[in-house]
């Protein structure tokens, strides 16, 4: 790196670039989704009960008490945040730990296992699929084993590779039918599984 920097720089990025490819890509959109079902609910927890309620339920190894954040780590150490303010990050790899970043100037920053992570590789029961597919229709039976994560129309399509006017058709039909509910997320509608989608999903 000393002789030629920008040689490593580029080494550095391409190798960054292949795992992104080999390792994080494939996933990325139900990565997404549980990432934005987490910020969503606390969101939701800090404005009902502040930021302790939000702190609270963080992580067993996280506690908030009289202004200081605690972090029980392998490591004792003290860092002020000097207004640079906190930074909470869902990251799906930190399981079961969590991650902290105090080096100044940028924010303190503590990444955590958002919550649901262990349903990003759960395998589905294909003859239970199969069943209700027979009911729905396939392209419904495929939409709803897919919304035990929050998604948008366009994420959907990618993933089952259909156009997404056929996908935000059977979403509709869906939604009026109370098997999945839809709520806005800025310029974005996501799609989730109603508790009688559970069910369907579920079997007896």
């Amino acid at each position: 790196m000393a002789a030629d920097p920008e040689a490593a720089r580029a080494r550095i990025a391409g190798a960054l670039d292949d795992y992104w490819r080999a390792a994080v890509a494939p996933f990325w959109v139900r990565l997404h989704a549980l990432l934005q079902d987490d910020i969503a609910y606390r969101l939701e927890q800090l404005a009902d009960g502040g930021v302790d309620a939000l702190l609270r339920g963080l992580h067993p190894s996280v506690r908030f008490d009289d202004m200081t954040l605690h972090v029980q780590k392998y490591y004792d150490g003290d860092a002020s945040s000097d207004g640079r303010g906190v930074l909470l990050v869902p990251c799906a790899f930190a399981w079961p730990d969590v991650m902290v970043r105090t080096a100044q100037p940028v924010p303190v920053a503590l990444s955590y296992s958002p919550r649901g992570v262990g349903r990003l590789w759960e395998q589905h029961r294909s003859s239970r699929h199969a069943a209700l597919a027979e009911v729905l229709g396939r392209t419904r039976a495929d939409l709803l084993r897919l919304l035990d994560l929050p998604m948008a129309t366009s994420q959907l399509a990618t993933q089952l590779g259909y156009a997404a006017p056929t996908v935000s058709a059977h979403l509709k039909a869906l939604h009026a039918a109370g098997i999945v509910t839809a709520r806005r997320d800025g310029r974005f509608v996501l799609y989730s599984r109603a508790p009688v989608g559970d069910l369907l999903m579920a079997g007896p």
